[in-house]
Formats: structure tokens, C-alpha cells, sequence
């Protein structure tokens, strides 16, 4: 499979044939569309601005939905990738419970709306990656909350590597970062911020939370889809996780290949019973 980020040139690779599949860019699917690939888009990761939930400064909900609040959520949506999708919740769109998409069964999460009343807010620093789409987001935040907190707020730019250790090793007040979804289950993602997660983004370590990811042995079906769609409200109500949009995956197999699977959760290309045409 040829790749964009290790180098190759995926449709000079598919074109000349020396590859059965590939990981597109998103300004190359309409050239692969016409080299007669078969393009697939994918939807797994949702990128959003990321409270940690152990530093002093963002550990109160209260602090964190007021800075929520104070931002205007249509400002911020002009800012997102070209090829990204404004997000509905948490949850990526494709996510599945017991064959329903869940999307269709809970309806749209609610941000944070305008504040009751003021807080004391304090001056914080927002780390994100070094894109000029995820530069403009955090300049919308940080100028509506300069406004109306009258605090300077502060922006760290970093590459993918740095960012993912700073995160990591919990050197953070907030993010902006992905959380990314390993089956079309609820749980595949919700259960990152469980307090046991060693993956948790936020570091929360909530116990009001967790129980809302615990099943017994008579739970039904109903009460475990309530306690998930519970989980991802209470992320997004507390604070915790501000889901902004949708990060779009690009795979494109080869016009000489037959039944390839495309798996959105793993990252590849299943050719196991593919046929390739001669």
C-alpha cells in the first residue's frame, strides 16, 4: 500500500499499477476517481479541543463550560479542514449500536450554551497541531476569550510528535487533538476516558463517569444504549471533550482489483479475497 506520509506517490503507484492500494490525500481522490480507483471515505476520528482534567487551572467544570461558552461554535466550524465534517457529538458518524447507527438513535449532542452567570476565569495556554486549519480554531478561542475574560491567552503550535508527548506525559491545560474510535461499538472510544484508561486523553478520573460504562448481567440492550448516549453527553456537558469535526480518511484500491475490503478501524486494506484482474 503506498502512502503519502512515508514518501511515496500513491497515484503514480496506482497509475503504473506497482501498487493494489492506497492512502490518499484529499486533493488526490478525484484524480484516483479517474484513474478509475475504487475511493472509499472514512470517518473513525473526531478532533476536538481536550480539557486536562488534573491541571488546577481547567480542573472545575464550571471553568471549563465558561470558556466553552464565551466562544461562538459557527466561528470555529469555518475554520475546519476543507474535508472535514462538523461533528454531531463525540462519537463518529459511523458508529454502530446493535445494528442501528447510533447517530440516527440519539440525535445531535448539545454544546455548552451561553453562560448563567460570570466566573473568575483563568489565563490558560491551548497546544495544537502546526496546521494552519487547527491555528485559526484556537485563534477564534483564544480572541473571544481575551474579550471577554480580559486574560491573555496563549497558543503552543506543535508537530504531531511533540504534541502527542506533551499529551501523553500530561504537560497540558488544553488541546486540540484526536480521539480516534477502534470498532463501530460506542464503547471503543468512550471507554478512553474511563479513569482505568492508560489512553485517556483528559486524565479524567471520574467516578460518576465510569459507572455510566458498567454493565451488569441485567442490563438490557435499551438501558446500555442510555447509559452510552448519558457517557458522551456528560463528556461533552462537564467540559471535558468539545467535539469540533470529523477527520476524512482516503483509500483508494487499484481498477484491477476485485472485492478488497477497506477496514476503517484498522487502517488498511483487507486483500484476502480480492481478485485482481489481468
Amino acid at each position: 500500500i503506498a502512502d503519502n506520509e512515508t514518501g511515496d506517490n500513491p497515484l503514480q503507484w496506482l497509475e503504473n499499477g506497482d501498487t493494489d492500494g492506497a492512502y490518499l490525500s484529499s486533493d488526490q481522490t478525484a484524480q484516483a476517481e479517474a484513474l478509475g480507483c475504487t475511493v472509499t471515505n472514512v470517518q473513525n476520528t473526531t478532533w476536538g479541543l481536550c480539557f486536562n482534567t488534573q491541571q488546577p487551572s481547567v480542573r472545575s467544570a464550571k471553568v471549563r463550560c465558561a470558556l466553552l461558552q464565551a466562544v461562538n461554535r459557527s466561528d470555529l466550524l469555518k475554520q475546519i479542514p476543507d474535508d472535514a465534517t462538523a461533528a454531531e457529538g463525540i462519537l463518529p458518524p459511523d458508529t454502530v449500536f446493535c445494528g442501528t447507527n447510533y447517530r440516527s438513535a440519539t440525535g445531535t449532542v448539545s454544546t455548552p450554551g451561553t453562560a448563567a452567570s460570570r466566573i473568575e476565569v483563568p489565563a490558560i495556554t491551548v497546544l495544537c497541531p502546526n496546521t494552519d486549519s487547527a491555528k485559526r480554531i484556537v485563534n477564534e478561542m483564544i480572541t473571544a476569550w481575551n474579550r471577554e475574560f480580559n486574560h491573555y491567552y496563549n497558543m503552543e503550535p506543535l508537530s504531531e510528535e511533540e504534541l502527542n508527548a506533551r499529551i501523553a506525559s500530561g504537560d497540558f491545560e488544553a488541546a486540540i487533538l484526536p480521539v480516534q474510535a477502534t470498532s463501530q461499538n460506542p464503547r471503543s472510544l468512550l471507554s478512553l476516558f474511563h479513569s482505568d484508561s492508560k489512553q485517556n486523553p483528559a486524565l479524567l478520573n471520574d467516578s460518576a463517569y465510569d459507572k455510566l460504562l458498567t454493565i451488569s448481567n441485567t442490563s438490557t440492550a435499551q438501558s446500555v444504549l442510555k447509559s452510552e448516549q448519558q457517557a458522551e453527553r456528560y463528556l461533552v456537558e462537564q467540559g471535558i471533550f468539545y467535539p469540533l469535526y470529523y477527520e476524512t480518511d482516503h483509500w483508494a484500491v487499484a481498477p484491477s482489483v476485485q472485492n478488497a475490503t477497506v477496514l476503517p478501524y484498522n487502517g488498511g486494506i483487507d486483500f484476502s479475497r480480492s481478485k485482481k484482474l489481468k
